[in-house]
């Protein structure tokens, strides 16, 4: 008999053990599909800006979410449509999100800028703009303070603060880099506005 009851507490401790096992594979693998940056769709990626809290995932996460973000959401985006599908909840827990997105993001556009040869610079600047451009359409999903002014609105102005925090508690070193990737990325976006208005300027009136 003692034999048997130990028998039974060893079978049983073996299948609890396999049993959470098999849970947590399960977890770690459901966790990898939807953090491979190749299985998370466009939707997938929305539906994690505006749903989960990004405070409560790791910094690898975060920095992955940004990455497929920026190759994910690129060309044309009708945010209207995006906004009418949106409860208020999820657009405050959007904008809760987007520093924590945009902090990896940036931080690696700074580190790459500075690796950049410099004939490839020029290319690299227009990426991060174009990327930019894309998402500014954010001021549609309802800003909660209402208080952006200028072309960009509540992006620019969430984006300069959020740089001035990360400067401030780099090294001297990295607020270099900082300096030296903001200030090209203003004057190439300034240089892109006056070749657009000039384009504009001497384009033919197709008019009769």
């Amino acid at each position: 008999m003692p034999f048997n009851h130990a028998l039974v507490r060893v079978t049983t401790l073996l299948a609890t053990t396999l049993v959470v096992g098999l849970m947590v594979g399960a977890i770690w693998c459901y966790q990898r599909r939807c953090f491979d940056p190749a299985a998370l769709g466009h939707d997938e990626l929305l539906e994690w800006l505006v749903t989960y809290d990004l405070e409560e995932v790791s910094p690898q996460t975060r920095c992955l979410l940004a990455k497929r973000l920026d190759e994910g959401f690129s060309g044309e985006m009708d945010w209207k449509a995006v906004n009418d599908q949106l409860t208020p909840r999820h657009r405050a827990q959007l904008w809760k999100n987007v520093p924590l997105i945009l902090e990896p993001w940036f931080l690696d556009k700074v580190r790459r800028y500075h690796e950049c040869e410099t004939s490839d610079r020029m290319a690299f600047l227009d990426r991060a703009i174009d990327t930019l451009t894309v998402w500014k359409g954010l001021d549609a999903l309802s800003p909660p303070s209402g208080q952006g002014d200028g072309d960009w609105g509540e992006m620019e102005m969430l984006l300069r603060r959020q740089i001035a925090v990360w400067r401030d508690r780099a090294k001297p070193d990295q607020q270099q880099r900082i300096d030296q990737l903001v200030s090209a990325i203003e004057v190439r976006w300034l240089f892109r506005q006056l070749a657009g208005t000039l384009d504009e300027a001497n384009r033919p009136n197709s008019e009769p």
